[in-house]
């Protein structure tokens, strides 16, 4: 893949700046500058598309026949409640002497997220709902592992288009393949790695609730952004935890770990959804939102803050950091991504 490196033995970033919901900068003023580090803050556009989900249900099962007689007709099926949980697809009936085959149930409408909801079976992290007044939909409950991302390359997925189609390799760009971290969030992925995994798990990249990229001004805008609303709870939170800054809650600076730990190890980094972890802190998570669509040097946001983020203000919901679409030699093991769907 084509890359861009940031300057070695640097901070986070290299001279990045960022601005916050709340009008304020941030300034990571260590490490030399490198291209592909960090940029300033997001302009406006569309990033690329994640992917989107299917939808399912289920059936009745048929009766049973006894000896000569004849099978009973199988029920029919509810529709899919928010969850898109049902029960178990109808099944013909035995057939006895004389008798009639019983036929299946009625198949029902799936749920949000696709079959089975955001409870159903799918690569990568188990995902939570996330219910709004513009509709629900389901996130990853952490960060996408080492172990998940590996999974993906073993089944030797195909390079993407536009604009992405100067991506030729979805092998992270340093560290891999991982010795006895299959745990800690894979990094060293650019945004078109983190798209093309999300669509291969069946989920798309975190965007625009409804469908499609946020655009980097919804950043703080929790009827728009599907990251930044689970994160605030809706708004409603300043980090996923609360309204106060706490140090020790996740894994940024003040945490102390200097490097990223486990994903969804923190119970006290939960939140702002109930069993969704680390939306602050370990690894910056990439966004479907970008300025421009052109290919790698669209400038791309990335949500949440890292293991080594220096100050309180980049480890809020409404924070974004900003890089290349292409940024994946960075100086260090802090850029990942999760998704969502549908």
């Amino acid at each position: 893949m084509l890359l861009w490196a940031a300057g070695c033995g640097g901070s986070e970033f290299s001279n990045a700046r960022s601005t916050s919901g709340t009008g304020g900068t941030a300034d990571a003023s260590a490490g030399t500058g490198g291209s592909g580090a960090a940029l300033g803050s997001a302009g406006t556009g569309m990033g690329g598309r994640g992917g989107v989900s299917g939808s399912s249900g289920s059936g009745a099962s048929g009766g049973t026949l006894g000896a000569g007689g004849t099978l009973g007709a199988g029920g029919t099926l509810g529709a899919g409640g928010t969850l898109g949980t049902a029960g178990t697809h109808g099944t013909a009936g035995t057939l006895g002497a004389g008798g009639t085959l019983g036929t299946g149930g009625t198949l029902g409408s799936g749920g949000i997220g696709g079959a089975g909801g955001c409870g159903r079976v799918r690569p990568g992290p188990r995902m939570a709902e996330v219910v709004t007044p513009n509709g629900s939909y389901c996130i990853d409950s952490t960060e996408v592992t080492n172990n998940d991302y590996a999974a993906f390359l073993a089944s030797n997925p195909a390079p993407m288009g536009q604009p992405c189609s100067w991506n030729t390799s979805y092998t992270p760009s340093a560290q891999w393949p991982p010795t006895d971290k299959g745990g800690l969030p894979v990094a060293f992925v650019d945004w078109c790695d983190a798209a093309a995994y999300c669509i291969w798990a069946g989920k798309r990249l975190c965007g625009r609730i409804g469908g499609g990229p946020s655009a980097p001004s919804e950043r703080a805008d929790a009827t728009k952004s599907q990251w930044f609303n689970a994160c605030s709870a809706g708004g409603g939170k300043v980090y996923p935890y609360g309204t106060s800054y706490n140090g020790a809650a996740c894994n940024g600076a003040d945490f102390g770990a200097t490097a990223p730990i486990r994903a969804g190890s923190l119970d006290s980094c939960q939140g702002g959804v109930q069993g969704v972890f680390d939306l602050s802190g370990n690894v910056w998570e990439w966004e479907d939102s970008c300025a421009g669509n052109s290919g790698a040097n669209d400038i791309c946001q990335a949500r949440g803050g890292s293991y080594s983020s220096t100050t309180s203000l980049m480890l809020r919901c409404d924070f974004d950091q900003n890089f290349y679409r292409n940024a994946a030699a960075v100086d260090g093991p802090y850029l990942g991504f999760r998704c969502c769907a549908p």
